[in-house]
């Protein structure tokens, strides 16, 4: 019996690359944000 490898390991992996960038954004922002009011 063959085990099908499955296909959630490719959709983790999609998952977290796009956690990655959405995180990457957010830290981006709340930098923007904190230079803001550190420098008003």
């Amino acid at each position: 019996m063959k085990q099908k490898r499955p296909n959630s390991v490719k959709l983790l992996q999609n998952l977290t690359v796009w956690q990655v960038k959405h995180y990457t954004n957010f830290l981006k922002s709340s930098w923007g944000q904190a230079q803001k009011l550190y420098h008003s």
